[in-house]
């Protein structure tokens, strides 16, 4: 979830494409954001889950726009995380870390 949120806050053409999908998700709230994942604070965290699990449909679609880009590296990395994230295995921790 950190190099979702470090992938998508690096480069300011990826993160347009995270607000555009979230813009267009009729599930996400408008007060909803994906902030760094903070190394401190418990609350923190919780509600990081809680807005991860919330734009997950947005992530996904916005990470498999930047995987038809032209640039390989974005592509390569998009990728990576898009198969890391729709893996069976991440989504039973994420929704047991939530609940």
């Amino acid at each position: 979830m950190k190099e979702v949120t470090s992938f998508f806050l690096a480069a300011i053409r990826s993160k347009i494409v995270l607000q555009k999908s979230m813009e267009q998700s009729t599930f996400v709230s408008s007060r909803v954001t994906l902030p760094g994942l903070s190394e401190t604070r418990w609350v923190e965290r919780i509600t990081f889950l809680e807005n991860f699990v919330a734009c997950y449909v947005p992530i996904v679609r916005a990470l498999m726009t930047v995987h038809r880009w032209q640039d390989q590296a974005a592509t390569v990395k998009a990728s990576t995380l898009l198969k890391s994230v729709t893996c069976t295995s991440f989504l039973v921790a994420l929704l047991t870390a939530v609940s």
